[in-house]
């Protein structure tokens, strides 16, 4: 395989990546690259700014490019490869548009500060929701941590499901601190 030159036609770069150049490939992102970046930043609404950044939506453009280049014949000449590009970007910019900006559940708009105006951030920031999988993985670990426990690592055990603290949980089973914690990490032992 030869070595691709600067001067090498977009055709003649294309060729050789795709069979297997990796220079090939490089030169191309390289030489139109900067083309390819300014075409982005043409595209994007100011407000897709804080969501993503240019280099997010030239390397999915890179990615469709270099996974179609079978079929990107019409592609000889400078101009041709720089509109090509430009018209990817247009389109991965204008999908984010749509998903970001005109999904009432995605829009920037609804981003709130979490800090106050004294800059002071708050003191209890809500939990993250478990997804639907997420809790039926921990109902399922639970049933078989409780399978053929003792009782009393069954009532620790719901306990801790149930979101008590270790001292909540020793005070209603009548036994020590030191002995709750004793069977959570036998529960932790059983578990790996």
């Amino acid at each position: 395989m030869s070595q691709p030159k600067p001067q090498d036609s977009p055709r003649v770069l294309m060729e050789l990546a795709r069979a297997g150049s990796e220079e090939a490939a490089r030169e191309l992102i390289d030489v139109y690259g900067p083309h390819l970046r300014r075409a982005v930043r043409r595209q994007m609404d100011p407000r897709l700014r804080r969501q993503f950044d240019s280099d997010d939506f030239m390397q999915e453009v890179w990615r469709c490019f270099f996974a179609n280049l079978d079929t990107l014949s019409e592609v000889d000449h400078p101009q041709a490869l720089i509109a090509l590009l430009s018209k990817l970007a247009r389109n991965q910019v204008a999908d984010a548009c749509r998903k970001f900006l005109h999904c009432p559940r995605h829009h920037p708009d609804r981003e709130q500060s979490l800090s106050d105006e004294t800059g002071q951030e708050p003191e209890n920031l809500p939990a993250e929701q478990a997804s639907a999988c997420q809790i039926f993985e921990a109902k399922e670990l639970e049933e078989r941590l409780r399978h053929g426990q003792a009782p009393l690592n069954q009532d620790v055990l719901a306990g801790l499901t149930e979101g008590y603290t270790h001292e909540e949980i020793a005070k209603a089973l009548g036994v020590s601190e030191k002995t709750v914690r004793r069977v959570i990490r036998r529960l932790n032992t059983f578990e790996s």
